[in-house]
């Protein structure tokens, strides 16, 4: 049986949500990708999908990655965040 998941990414650098949807889908094909390139646009598309997992830049512009995680907090049933920092 085929594992599905719902994978949301959400960075402000095109290349970034390129780059780790690219990784994502030739090491898991079934997985379903989907990417915001900012908070607001993650926020919005949560209206339509529940995500399994959320992949989300730390710091944008307009919205940082916590105040994302606060504001999907309120939205969505409990759910478990676990902060990843990478820097170039």
């Amino acid at each position: 049986m085929t594992t599905y998941y719902k994978i949301l990414i959400v960075d402000d650098v095109i290349d970034n949500l390129k780059a780790m949807s690219a990784i994502i889908e030739a090491n898991h094909p079934s997985y379903k990708i989907f990417q915001a390139n900012s908070g607001e646009s993650a926020l919005n598309a949560l209206k339509y999908v529940t995500p399994d997992i959320i992949l989300s830049d730390w710091e944008m512009p307009d919205m940082t990655g916590i105040e994302l995680i606060r504001q999907i907090k309120q939205m969505l049933p409990p759910v478990t965040f676990l902060p990843s920092l990478y820097r170039v």
